[in-house]
């Protein structure tokens, strides 16, 4: 006994497939558009510049408070988490990019 004699003899083709109902072919009426996914708060390059700048100063300052290495060591992880602090607020309520640049 041969396997697969029935398919053997069936020559016929696939039938074509439909196209999709919103890939219609065009005619006098306009085609739906496709949606455009957009960004609810887009960030820029200025505000994450800003950010960045921001923080540097941020950490100058702080770092300037202490008078030895133990005293600036403790400044600068007081400096750290209050910018953490603080890019959270900006990321809930302020500008996103700004936050972006604080983080990084």
């Amino acid at each position: 006994m041969v396997l697969g004699v029935g398919m053997i003899d069936w020559q016929g083709s696939w039938p074509a497939a439909k196209p999709p109902p919103d890939m219609a072919p065009p005619g006098p009426l306009p085609q739906p558009r496709r949606p455009v996914y957009r960004e609810p708060h887009p960030i820029d390059a200025a505000a994450v510049l800003a950010g960045i700048g921001g923080t540097f100063l941020w950490f100058a300052l702080f770092g300037a408070l202490g008078r030895g290495l133990a005293s600036y060591a403790w400044w600068t992880v007081v400096a750290a988490v209050s910018a953490w602090v603080v890019a959270g607020v900006l990321t809930i309520f302020g500008d996103r990019g700004v936050a972006t640049g604080v983080a990084l």
